[in-house]
């Protein structure tokens, strides 16, 4: 993983322990109290302000567990989840068992969860999934053999095939490794993925590599990004790409500064650092706070037009949510959001997805003070953002929750998910009880938040971790929860339009057949 100094938070999914852990301590350090969180427990962090619409008619079925580890022996995390159509989705993430953490996937075809598997030949994560059809996806990560070393694994028409290095990315000694970060893919056989490597003076650089027609490049240094990182710690930390060939990436140099880099038709440009001056006239350059390694999430509608979220610090020293969009290949001033509910100096926008070119939606987690933590979502419509306000609310009876995850088919139309803390709980030992979140916007209206693996999370510690929607219809949520057994991951569907009663009906997990290929690392 990313070596950040300071760094509380994992590459990959959002847990409710990091970004809780996180906004509490920044919360605390800006004046906020942080409640106490149960030891060993994860802490979410979020909530917000406004009324919740009534119950519409979306909808949310139960929650099951994701089949496979009890097989695989060992609990589970999952990070990254890409649905390219409705009923057929992927997902990645770790699994932990005594000899150490695995690298697994597991998959939806047409509406049924095959068991998860260990990706062949790791021993690591996957951090990231991307999809460019049904049963056509690849994954990126990390696997150890001395030194972290990245990985790319692809699916071929439902057979998922070994691990191996992008060429390029091999690492021979030992320092900061390497990661991949983020896979998008424009088309089956054309992705770009990104993330860091080791250069030959042991600095942490930021790298993209590409495959093409189905074969990997040789992976390069983000361009024009070596003289940014002169402290020697940089990362590309997402991916968009909105075609084959037409992608944008963002990351970090110097630990804490932003950059953005466009590929045009296959060729990667220079990196530029962010933001242009906030659009509030704050003089002071975004910086990612500590607290926040690798939440600058990223989105493409379409080339030349996307959006990225995250937190900076203002001249204050508080720690603020933002966003900042392109247009046409323009890069417009960033803006606050959430900045009124921000009461506590503690804020970040850790999720962001745009649905079309002006029309975008982002959540995360502020401070209200008192030690108090709440989850907002804000969308922007026509190229105006709109005021953020709270979600799940009602539900976050310990003041502690977060929007960790949203995705929007179209433009009014967004699901989001997180953890909040609730007061109430089975175990008397817990601070706290940690639950699972949903929340649906329908034709621009945002529906009351609601649980999901409640029944699953027999030691009250559970977060949505990702959600997909490939249509109105039709979404995913996976996430974690912490039962007798251990931390496990679980799936549920959902949809914006439809009742419940077309809902929740699971098919029995079956094996996903895997290409068991043997193939050498470097």
């Amino acid at each position: 993983m990313p070596k950040r100094p300071g760094a509380a938070l994992s590459r990959g999914a959002v847990t409710t322990a990091a970004l809780g852990c996180a906004l509490a301590c920044a919360g605390t350090a800006a004046g906020a109290t942080a409640p106490a969180a149960r030891p060993g427990l994860t802490a979410a962090t979020a909530s917000v302000s406004g009324p919740l619409a009534g119950s519409g008619a979306s909808a949310w079925g139960t929650a099951r567990e994701l089949a496979g580890f009890p097989r695989l022996g060992g609990s589970a995390s999952p990070e990254s989840l890409a649905c390219p159509s409705p009923g057929d989705c992927s997902v990645g993430g770790q699994y932990e068992n005594s000899s150490g953490g695995h690298a697994f996937v597991a998959d939806e075809e047409a509406g049924s969860w095959r068991a998860a598997i260990e990706v062949p030949g790791t021993a690591g994560e996957v951090t990231s999934v991307s999809c460019g059809s049904a049963g056509n996806c690849t994954a990126g990560g990390d696997y150890n053999n001395g030194v972290s070393q990245a990985f790319v694994a692809e699916e071929v028409r439902g057979v998922w095939h070994a691990a191996f290095t992008p060429p390029g990315a091999y690492i021979d000694e030992s320092g900061p490794g390497a990661e991949i970060t983020s896979v998008s893919c424009g088309s089956p056989g054309n992705c770009a993925a990104g993330g860091y490597t080791e250069d030959d003076n042991g600095l942490q650089q930021a790298l993209v590599v590409d495959e093409k027609n189905g074969t990997w490049q040789t992976a390069l240094d983000v361009p024009g990004t070596d003289a940014l990182n002169t402290g020697g710690l940089a990362s590309v930390v997402g991916v968009s790409c909105s075609s084959p060939g037409n992608c944008a990436a963002d990351g970090y140099y110097n630990a804490t500064s932003l950059f953005v880099v466009t590929e045009k038709n296959g060729t990667w440009g220079r990196a530029q650092p962010l933001p242009v001056p906030l659009a509030l006239g704050s003089p002071y350059q975004l910086q990612i706070p500590d607290e926040y390694p690798d939440l600058a999430p990223l989105s493409c509608a379409s080339a030349g037009n996307c959006a990225i979220a995250g937190a900076y610090t203002d001249s204050r020293g508080k720690t603020q949510a933002f966003v900042q969009t392109e247009k046409n290949g323009t890069w417009q001033p960033a803006r606050e959001v959430a900045a009124a509910l921000n009461t506590g100096g503690s804020a970040i926008a850790a999720a962001i997805t745009c649905p079309s070119a002006g029309n975008c939606a982002a959540g995360g987690a502020y401070a209200a003070g008192g030690g108090n933590f709440g989850a907002f979502v804000v969308t922007e419509k026509n190229g105006t953002w709109q005021p953020a306000r709270e979600v799940a609310g009602a539900l976050n009876t310990a003041h502690l929750a977060f929007v960790g995850t949203i995705s929007c088919p179209k433009a009014g139309d967004c699901a989001a998910g997180g953890s909040y803390a609730a007061t109430a709980g089975r175990n008397s030992n817990a601070a706290f009880w940690y639950q699972a979140f949903v929340v649906t916007e329908k034709n621009g209206t945002w529906q009351p938040a609601r649980e999901v693996a409640g029944a699953l999370n027999t030691e009250g510690d559970a977060g949505t971790l990702a959600v997909a929607c490939p249509s109105a219809g039709s979404c995913t949520a996976i996430g974690s929860y912490f039962g007798a057994a251990g931390f496990s991951a679980f799936t549920v569907a959902g949809s914006i339009i439809q009742p419940a009663t077309t809902l929740g009906t699971w098919p029995a997990a079956r094996s996903r057949p895997v290409a068991h290929l043997v193939r050498t690392w470097g």
